[in-house]
C-alpha cells in the first residue's frame, strides 16, 4: 500500500469516527455508586438529592434506598427525572439496596445476604445502548473494623451468585458501599477474581480516593468486569476531566457552579454517609456477536433465603493487590497541550480515541485561543476538528486543565491495512497564529 493510499485510508477511518461512530457506534454512559443519605433515618434528603441532580449519572447503584417525603418514584423523579427507571429489593428491609437507570430495566431481583439482616444484594439487567446488556449488582457490605471476615464471606457469596446466574458474555458491574477499611481487604481480593477492582481508581481533584464522610476509608466502589473495564474512558464533569473516574466532594470540587444545584456543604452536611463515586464507559452500539439477554434468579420472597444452594467458589486464588495510590491528575503549572490515546498500536476491534488536555496555569480565563491538532500521515497533513487541509479549534480556557475531544471512542476497523509512525501534533498559538504558546506535544501510533 502506498503512502498516498494509507493517507486516504486514515482519512476515511477518522471521518467515520467523527461522523458515524459518535452517533451510531458508541455512547458514553456513567455509573455511580451512592450511599448519600443524611439525617437520623438513613433516608434521602435534600443534600443527597442535590448531588444526584448536579452530577446526573446514567446508572446509580444505590444504598439505603429510603425516602420519607414521598414514594421512591417521587425520589427518582425529583433527583433524576421521570424518564428514569428503578428497582428496589423486595421486602421490608430497613435500608434496602436498589438500582436507578436512565435506560430500561428489563429484569431485576435480589439475592440473599445472610451476613446482614436489613438488606440484600440487588441485581438488575439494563437495556443499555447497543447489543449487549449490562448486568448490575448493588451491594452494601457489613460495616466495622472488626468485620473484615464477614465482608469476605459476603464477597464469596456474591461471586457465587454471579457465577450461577449472570451471563459471562454480557457486561457486568458491581458497585456500592463495601465498607472496606483498606484497598487490600480480602473481600476485594475475592472480587478481583473476575473483576477489575484495582484498575482505574477514582479520586477527587486533590487525588484523594477515600469515600467515607471523614475521607479516610475507601468504602465505595464501582467495579466492572474485564469486558466493561476495557471500555473505560475519562469522566468529564464541566471543565474537569477525571482520567480514572471521580470521587465527588463538594468541599473539594471547583468550580462548584458547574454542577448546580449542589451546595458547598452538601457532602459533609447533616450526617452525610459517603461520597459518590462515578466512572464513564464508551459503549459500542453494535457488536460482531450480540449477546442474548441473560436471566437471573431472585430470592424466593421477602425476607426468605434462596432455595438454590450457593456453590463453593473454587476459582484459583488472586494475588494480594497493591495498595499503591493512583497518580493524581498532573498539576497545571505551564502552558501546554498534551495528546492522549488509549494505546500506540491498534488491531481490529481495539478501542481508539484521541483527546487533548490543554493547561492554562494562570488565574484568568482565556477566550478564543487557537488549538492546532494535526495528523501527519507520511507528510500529508489533516487539521482538526474536521481533518481538512487547514483548520484549528477556537477554545475557551479557564484556569487549570481543559479536555478537548478530538476523536470520540470508536472501534478500529478490520480493513485498515497496516501502517507505522503515524503522528499527531498538538499546540496552542497566540490569537494571531504567529507563535506557539507553551509546550507542544507529539504522539506516534501504528496499526496492524
Amino acid at each position: 500500500m502506498t503512502r498516498r493510499e494509507i493517507a486516504a485510508l486514515v482519512l476515511i477511518v477518522l471521518i467515520s469516527a467523527l461522523h458515524v461512530s459518535v452517533l451510531e457506534a458508541s455512547q458514553t454512559i456513567t455509573i455511580m455508586a451512592a450511599n448519600l443519605t443524611t439525617g437520623n433515618f438513613q433516608s434521602y434528603e435534600e443534600q443527597g438529592i442535590r448531588l444526584f441532580q448536579g452530577l446526573q449519572p446514567d446508572i446509580v447503584l444505590i444504598q439505603e434506598f429510603n425516602y420519607r417525603m414521598g414514594s421512591l418514584r417521587d425520589l427518582v423523579e425529583t433527583a433524576f427525572g421521570s424518564e428514569y427507571d428503578f428497582m428496589v429489593e423486595p421486602g421490608s428491609h430497613a435500608i434496602p439496596t436498589g438500582i436507578i437507570s436512565r435506560f430500561p430495566i428489563i429484569d431485576s431481583g435480589s439475592w440473599n445476604d445472610s451476613e446482614v439482616p436489613d438488606r440484600n444484594f440487588s441485581w438488575a439487567i439494563i437495556d443499555i445502548p447497543g447489543d449487549t446488556p449490562l448486568q448490575c449488582v448493588s451491594v452494601h457490605f457489613k460495616g466495622g473494623s472488626g468485620d473484615s471476615a464477614r465482608r469476605t464471606a459476603q464477597a464469596q457469596t456474591l461471586m457465587s451468585y454471579i457465577d450461577m446466574y449472570f451471563d459471562a458474555n454480557a457486561y457486568t458491574v458491581i458497585g456500592g458501599d463495601l465498607n472496606t477499611w483498606s484497598a487490600s481487604e480480602n473481600a476485594l481480593t475475592v472480587i478481583a477474581d473476575g473483576f477489575e477492582v484495582h484498575s482505574h481508581i477514582p479520586v477527587d481533584q486533590l487525588g484523594n480516593r477515600n469515600t467515607n464522610e471523614p475521607r479516610n476509608r475507601p468504602y465505595d466502589w464501582v467495579i466492572p468486569d474485564a469486558s466493561l473495564d476495557a471500555l473505560h474512558v475519562p469522566l468529564v464533569i464541566g471543565t474537569n476531566t477525571f482520567e480514572n473516574g471521580m470521587v465527588f466532594d463538594s468541599y473539594v470540587y471547583t468550580p462548584l457552579e458547574e454542577v448546580p444545584p449542589i451546595q458547598y456543604g452538601d457532602s459533609h452536611d447533616n450526617s452525610m454517609q459517603h461520597m459518590p463515586v462515578m466512572k464513564a464507559f464508551h459503549i459500542p452500539l453494535s457488536t460482531p456477536t450480540p449477546s442474548p439477554v441473560p436471566t437471573a434468579t431472585p430470592t424466593t420472597g421477602p425476607g426468605e433465603p434462596t432455595n438454590t444452594p450457593i456453590p463453593t467458589h473454587t476459582a484459583p486464588p488472586t494475588p494480594t493487590p497493591t495498595t499503591t495510590l493512583p497518580t493524581p491528575t498532573p498539576e497545571c503549572t505551564d502552558w501546554s497541550a498534551e495528546i492522549t490515546m488509549p494505546a500506540d498500536n491498534y488491531m481490529a476491534g481495539d478501542l481508539c480515541y484521541c483527546y487533548v488536555y490543554v493547561c492554562n496555569p494562570t488565574d484568568y480565563s482565556e477566550s478564543d485561543l487557537p488549538l492546532f491538532v494535526i495528523l501527519d500521515v507520511y507528510g500529508t497533513l489533516f487539521f482538526g476538528p474536521d481533518f481538512s487541509e487547514f483548520n484549528y479549534y477556537r477554545i475557551f480556557l479557564p484556569p487549570g486543565r481543559t479536555f478537548v475531544e478530538v476523536l470520540p471512542g470508536f472501534y478500529w476497523p478490520d480493513n485498515a491495512g497496516r501502517a507505522e509512525n503515524i503522528r499527531w501534533y498538538a499546540a496552542l498559538t497566540d490569537p494571531a497564529v504567529t507563535q506557539i504558546i507553551g509546550e507542544w506535544d507529539v504522539f506516534d501510533f501504528s496499526w496492524e
